[in-house]
């Protein structure tokens, strides 16, 4: 099975089915540009490894071996205060190095390289002014790690690779960035309205902080109605350069390609519409990929509405093109609303993708 989702929806089922002899193979975005991973991307580029980290932290057995190492790696510094999350994060590296001799090898390896991480942070501050220095503020132990990690591997999938080792994750389990090209090039997530209005950044799409009492908060529901949505429906997702704003396509994990083709089945979501799912799909070669496979294809749908679809219900989730919009659906069902595939490289049947909701 290959699931098509972001980082943190699912987690339940998804530790049951890690658990069970199938394989399954996930597929999560990595544009999040929000929290702890919006953070390292602010300074120091690179794909945003916060999904990708709660994903494996999701499918990892909760072994006896390794409850203190999920300990260390769930760890999250202060919210507010930078000078005491800085204080938690010294105080932590201080506390674990005297027990040096009773940890294991692979919590003696997080601590390594929480001290590398600190050490390219400070590296970056030093030579930089101090309105954009690393802010360790909700910083996750986790995805310090895995971006440390990439830095000493040299890759992403090589940092995948081990965290998946030292957690235990069934060699069945598999998880996948959606593509690499973040790595090289400073690439944004961005969505056009129905208005024509432009959004920019996954987390300004997805829910852009709210100030409530002096502090910024993130909700991604709506709960109080729509004044929290959009100004407009959202119907076309792109991805564009950092610097710019240049639409451009970047490439699809090739990690990825030949597993569609050979999945037995391939499951859209749960998860936020536009900016959990949609990633995946936009990329170049996915469309053919998905439309060749022989797998079943089911869409699962949220239990509840959020900023991104707004007040949709299933029915329009199913039957986008009766909405007021001139634009051609193409790549993808149109069960997956507003899924707009801009590049137009196939046409298929919408059966050719989804054939359950």
């Amino acid at each position: 099975m290959m699931k098509l989702e972001g980082g943190s929806a699912f987690g339940e089922l998804s530790s049951a089915l890690a658990n069970s002899s199938k394989s399954v193979d996930y597929v999560v975005p990595v544009t999040d540009n929000g929290g702890s991973s919006g953070e390292i991307r602010r300074v120091f580029g690179g794909s945003a490894v916060g999904d990708i980290r709660s994903r494996l932290m999701h499918v990892a057995p909760i072994e006896k071996s390794c409850y203190h190492l999920r300990n260390m790696l769930q760890t999250r510094l202060d919210p507010y205060n930078e000078s005491k999350a800085m204080f938690q994060m010294k105080e932590f590296c201080s506390a674990h190095a005297d027990d040096w001799k009773s940890m294991t090898e692979n919590e003696r390896i997080i601590l390594v390289l929480l001290s590398i991480f600190i050490k390219m942070a400070t590296a970056y501050d030093s030579t930089n002014s101090s309105d954009v220095w690393f802010q360790f503020r909700s910083s996750n132990f986790g995805n310090l790690v895995l971006h440390s990690l990439k830095f000493v591997l040299g890759g992403l999938e090589e940092a995948i690779r081990w965290f998946s080792f030292a957690l235990l994750v069934p060699e069945t389990t598999r998880v996948f960035p959606c593509t690499l090209d973040l790595e090289q090039t400073g690439i944004e997530l961005g969505a056009e309205l129905e208005d024509g209005q432009i959004i920019l950044g996954q987390d300004e799409i997805s829910h852009p902080p709210v100030e409530e009492g002096g502090v910024l908060s993130v909700d991604k529901n709506l709960f109080g109605g729509s004044d929290r949505a959009p100004p407009s429906k959202i119907c076309k997702m792109f991805y564009s350069l950092s610097t710019t704003g240049e639409r451009i396509k970047p490439s699809a994990n090739l990690n990825i390609l030949p597993v569609l083709e050979t999945a037995e089945l391939i499951l859209y979501g749960p998860g936020s519409l536009f900016t959990s799912v949609m990633p995946s799909l936009i990329l170049p070669g996915m469309g053919e990929a998905v439309a060749s496979s022989k797998a079943q294809k089911l869409l699962l749908l949220n239990g509840n509405s959020d900023r991104e679809s707004g007040n949709m219900t299933a029915l329009e989730y199913l039957s986008p093109v009766t909405a007021p919009t001139d634009l051609t659906f193409r790549r993808f069902a149109q069960a997956i609303a507003s899924g707009f595939n801009r590049y137009g490289e196939c046409e298929h049947d919408l059966s050719a993708y989804l054939n359950y909701v």
